[in-house]
């Protein structure tokens, strides 16, 4: 097999050339309309991805991790209010519910990286208000064990969906998309992102008319109607232009996490280095990243032997949140154990839905034979 260099984890370049046509053609309608904030092209996204997710409101946003801080406003959520969260993932959503003074309480996560739901009941106090899972890396958690215990103790879910758009939930033997069982599900649309745009961008779903206006009041300085304001609010507009990418980008999500899973399938039967333990497949999952655990104490060193073959590989994420400096002081740890062994385990390797089966055959051979 010929030498493959400089492997990167998401080839964006070669991405856009895929949908090069279909792309520029959006966006020069956009340019043409002289409509850059709103208009129809924002407001066809919205549908499309409403349609395409099976929920009544989609709410776009400057990016996710206003999404995040938009549904904590929208639930009144008060300061001193606990919402239960994992502990490994990223800041996002700790950080934003710090900012406005709620209390994160870091729950640990089980084997597949999501939040361990025999834990959380547990976690509960009388000041919890709101259990947010994060569907991290693509993999969504147990969302009916979380609801049955959000239900029984009245609480809200808040979804972390961001990587995982077009993912699968199973509740009572039915499928719905990820992001739309809970209260809120919040979404980001990151250039890296299974559904990403040229920029940052952000949505909000959810089945509850009424809460569905106050998140469209708030995202826009609180405004009922121009120059009125009923809410305290923000100012959180999807441009169109990244909307359009959207719109393109949404027409293709479904094949391009199918391209995602034979990728990642391929991965889980070629590896077999004795360090490196390899996912098990999962159908339902979206694989925004293929992360890996290092069972030995290498894990940088093999990071850096990658990278010298020109491969790029990543650790997602190097902390458990509660070790992160910006938290200390500011969120209850419940448990982490596990959440600081992945911190420490954790290797992703390069995935998207343009990466050749050449490629990922020559990470393999280079993991097996050359590490």
């Amino acid at each position: 097999m010929k030498d493959i260099m400089n492997i990167p984890m998401n080839d964006l370049k070669r991405e856009y050339a895929l949908l090069k046509d279909e792309i520029d053609e959006a966006m020069a309608e956009v340019l043409a309309s002289g409509r850059y904030i709103g208009g129809d092209v924002v407001d066809r996204f919205e549908k499309g991805w409403a349609d395409y997710l099976g929920v009544e409101h989609v709410i776009s946003c400057a990016n996710g991790t206003d999404a995040l801080l938009i549904a904590f406003m929208a639930l009144d959520l008060q300061q001193g209010d606990e919402i239960i969260m994992p502990a490994y993932g990223y800041i996002a959503a700790a950080e934003s519910a710090v900012l406005i003074g709620l209390v994160p309480v870091l729950v640990d996560v089980g084997a597949a990286y999501n939040l361990d739901v025999s834990l959380i009941e547990d976690a509960i106090s009388s000041k919890t208000k709101a259990i947010l899972p994060i569907q991290l890396f693509g993999k969504c958690a147990d969302m009916q064990v979380i609801n049955t215990i959000a239900k029984r103790h009245g609480l809200y879910v808040i979804e972390d969906a961001a990587q995982a758009s077009g993912g699968a939930v199973v509740i009572d033997n039915q499928t719905y998309k990820a992001g739309t069982v809970g209260t809120i599900g919040c979404f980001s649309h990151f250039p890296t992102k299974n559904l990403g745009c040229f920029g940052d961008g952000g949505s909000i779903c959810t089945n509850d008319k009424d809460l569905a206006e106050k998140i469209r009041r708030i995202k826009k300085h609180g405004q009922s109607a121009k120059y009125i304001h009923k809410d305290v609010g923000v100012n959180s507009r999807l441009d169109a232009l990244q909307a359009a990418i959207l719109n393109v980008k949404l027409k293709h999500l479904d094949q391009h996490n199918n391209r995602r899973r034979e990728v990642a399938k391929r991965y889980s039967s070629s590896l077999k280095h004795q360090e490196i333990k390899a996912m098990d497949f999962d159908a339902a999952h979206t694989y925004h990243q293929y992360p890996c655990v290092v069972t030995s104490d290498r894990r940088d060193a093999i990071k850096s032997q990658l990278s010298r073959q020109g491969i790029t590989s990543t650790t997602y994420y190097p902390k458990a949140i509660s070790e992160q400096e910006a938290m200390l002081g500011k969120v209850i740890v419940h448990s982490d154990k596990r959440s600081k062994e992945l911190a420490l385990s954790n290797l992703c390797l390069p995935i998207s839905p343009t990466i050749t089966d050449e490629e990922v055959d020559h990470i393999c051979d280079i993991i097996n034979y050359k590490l």
